[in-house]
């Protein structure tokens, strides 16, 4: 026996500090210790926030009844994920970010939704997560409707729910598109106030604040001056600009930031501001 083979003796070797492999965990295969584990995910739209009777009612609501199907299946919640406010039509939603960790890092088994269109409006969109659960160990349970995504049964009656909440997510942009072009054909005001302007009723009225600025501003158009000279000016002087008064309307620190020309044209062309600024001429 050489002297390095004698130097290594089996019985020398403790066997027992030999680090153990990390054991992957097989594609689709349930992590051992989110056994028996539920995460909820709750979703309201904008719209929803306002009429709490459309689609399953509050967050309150919907987790509720979330909760009841987790305890009549024997499932222990470890996490709540919500969304408030939050469009069906896009993934990039703080609560569904942090419910997608938490099922990659194999903390849940199941994931318990009111209804599918709370995950998403869009038929890809629900299919893809759905596959990106399935791929990490975790199934997708819904409070109102009868599924079992295990089952191809199941996986197909998903299929057919997505294709429903996309439609009916194309039926509420239509009807939302119909509404405002109805206000616009009143003369009502639609979206945001443009800066320089407040609501008023169906319309909009001079801000106090920030219509000053916005007068200088087509004062200085109509007198010849190019938007990037108006813009030059208006930061040499350092008045605000939208976005900056937008952050103080809410109380937060924001710097006068930088006006553009774009920004000033875009003033000068809005029919809102026009609007005001006759009326005010007529004054």
């Amino acid at each position: 026996m050489s002297s390095l083979a004698e130097s290594y003796r089996l019985e020398t070797v403790n066997v027992a500090a030999i680090p153990q492999p990390r054991q992957r965990r097989r594609r689709g295969a349930v992590a051992p210790t989110a056994e028996g584990k539920a995460a909820v995910y709750v979703r309201v739209s904008t719209a929803e926030q306002a009429d709490p009777g459309l689609n399953g009612g509050s967050l309150e609501s919907q987790e509720a009844r979330c909760r009841a199907l987790c305890e009549a299946r024997g499932l222990e919640v470890v996490r709540t994920f919500t969304d408030g406010g939050a469009s069906g039509g896009t993934l990039d939603r703080p609560g569904l970010t942090a419910l997608r960790e938490a099922v990659r890092a194999g903390e849940v088994a199941v994931v318990v939704v009111y209804a599918v269109d709370r995950l998403s409006r869009r038929q890809a969109d629900t299919l893809a997560l759905l596959e990106e659960f399935e791929r990490h160990g975790a199934g997708l349970a819904a409070a109102s409707q009868d599924f079992d995504t295990t089952s191809p049964m199941g996986r197909a009656m998903l299929g057919m729910l997505a294709v429903f909440a996309e439609l009916q997510r194309a039926e509420i942009r239509e009807r939302t598109r119909a509404k405002l072009r109805d206000k616009k054909a009143r003369g009502e005001g639609t979206g945001r106030a443009a800066f320089g302007l407040a609501r008023s009723g169906a319309g909009f009225e001079r801000d106090p604040e920030t219509w000053p600025t916005v007068a200088r501003i087509l004062s200085e158009r109509s007198g010849g001056a190019s938007c990037q000279a108006v813009a030059d000016r208006l930061n040499a002087d350092d008045v605000a600009t939208p976005t900056a008064a937008r952050h103080e309307s809410r109380g937060l620190v924001k710097g006068p930031g930088q006006w553009h020309a774009a920004t000033v044209a875009k003033l000068c062309r809005n029919p809102h501001v026009l609007a005001a600024a006759h009326e005010h001429a007529v004054a």
